[in-house]
């Protein structure tokens, strides 16, 4: 009897936890803050998007159920609001003053580094493109 359970676990049960645990394809913060923003050519989809999902799309936060009505799950729900990015001047984006600390926020507990803000800053410098 012992043999097979064995035999069902190894054979059966362990395919079936490999699959479930293999099949999580979300993304960490530590995957996140490692990601490298290039200078130039910044990528909203590639770029932007996954560290504002990461970090301020979470639920009851900037996602679809929209604490202040403001989304940050997609593109729209970014550039909607004329305050929080304004194009091509980062300094006037509320956005940008939000992660670098110099405008209160009610999650004061975000954290980005250093070339998460310049990544950021660099996209809105480029027009804060849809890319």
């Amino acid at each position: 009897m012992k043999k097979r359970c064995v035999f069902v676990y190894i054979f059966y049960l362990l395919p079936l936890i490999f699959l479930v645990e293999s099949c999580d394809d979300s993304t960490t913060i530590n995957q996140i803050d490692q990601t490298i923003i290039p200078s130039s050519n910044v990528s909203f989809s590639q770029h932007i998007q996954p560290v504002l999902i990461a970090k301020c799309a979470y639920s009851g936060c900037h996602d679809e159920s929209a604490n202040g009505n403001i989304v940050l799950t997609n593109y729209y729900g970014v550039v909607s609001n004329p305050i929080i990015i304004v194009k091509y001047t980062p300094q006037n984006s509320k956005l940008i003053q939000i992660i670098k600390k110099q405008v209160q926020h009610s999650a004061p507990f975000l954290s980005f580094n250093d070339n998460q803000i310049a990544g950021f800053e660099t996209w809105v410098k480029e027009g804060a493109q849809n890319n």
